[in-house]
C-alpha cells in the first residue's frame, strides 16, 4: 500500500520540508487526543461489559499510547499513522467486548471500514478490496467447514474490514499471524482448539495491528 513520505519523528526531521517543532507539537497533540479517546472508550467498555474500570483504563491508555509511539517512530506524522491509531482504539474495544461477552457489535466493523479511507488514494482501493474480500471469504469457508468452528460471524466481518484497511498483503499476513497466535497461546494454556471455543478477536486484532507495519 502506498504511504505518504514525510519526515520521521525518531529517525530525524528535515528542516527543509517542515518545522521540526511544529511536527513535534502535532505528534504530542495526537498523543493527547489518543489518551482522551482511550479513556472515553475504556469507561464505555467497562460500563457496558463490566469489569475493573481502573484496569480497563490503564490497559486501553497504555496499549494505545505504545502503539501510537511505534507508529510515529516508523511512519512519522502522516495520515497512515492517524489511521493506525484509530484502528488500534477500535480493535481494543472489539477485543474487550469479545473477551467479556463473546460478541462484537457490527458497528465496530463499520468503523474500521470508515477508518480505512483516511489517507487512502484511488490507487490503493483495488488492493484493499481484494484483501477484504479474500480474507472475508477465507474465514467464511473455514467457518462453514466445521460444525463447531471457533470463527464466528463477528470474527469474519471484523477480519474482512481489517484486511480492507491493510490491503491484500497486510490482510493475509495479519490473518495468519492472528490465527497462529490463537493456536499457540491456547495450546500453551492446555486448551484443545478444535473442541473448545475461545475469543478470537483479541488474537486477530494483535495480528492485524502487527501487520500494519508491513
Amino acid at each position: 500500500m502506498q504511504r505518504i513520505s514525510l519526515p520521521i519523528l525518531v529517525r530525524g526531521l528535515s528542516a527543509q520540508t517542515c518545522n521540526p517543532w511544529l511536527t513535534i507539537c502535532q505528534c504530542l497533540a495526537i498523543l493527547a487526543a489518543t489518551v482522551v479517546v482511550a479513556l472515553i472508550l475504556a469507561r464505555y467498555a467497562s460500563n457496558r461489559w463490566l469489569g475493573d474500570r481502573q484496569a480497563v483504563k490503564y490497559g486501553f491508555v497504555g496499549l494505545s499510547v505504545i502503539y501510537a509511539l511505534l507508529l510515529f517512530g516508523t511512519f512519522g506524522f502522516t495520515p497512515y499513522t492517524v489511521r493506525g491509531i484509530l484502528l488500534c482504539l477500535i480493535l481494543l474495544t472489539a477485543s474487550y467486548s469479545d473477551l467479556r461477552s463473546r460478541e462484537v457489535d457490527d458497528h465496530l466493523s463499520v468503523m474500521v471500514l470508515l477508518t480505512s479511507f483516511i489517507g487512502c488514494g484511488m490507487a490503493d482501493l483495488p488492493g484493499m478490496l481484494l484483501g477484504g474480500l479474500f480474507v472475508f471469504g477465507m474465514m467464511l469457508v473455514v467457518s462453514l467447514m466445521g460444525k463447531e468452528s471457533c470463527i464466528g460471524g463477528a470474527d469474519i466481518k471484523l477480519g474482512g474490514a481489517c484486511a480492507f484497511a491493510l490491503g491484500i498483503h497486510g490482510g493475509i499476513a495479519g490473518l495468519i499471524t492472528g490465527l497462529v497466535l490463537a493456536v499457540v497461546i491456547n495450546l500453551l494454556k492446555g486448551k484443545n482448539t478444535r473442541q473448545q471455543s475461545f475469543p478470537l478477536v483479541p488474537y486477530l486484532s494483535a495480528g492485524f495491528l502487527a501487520a500494519y507495519f508491513i
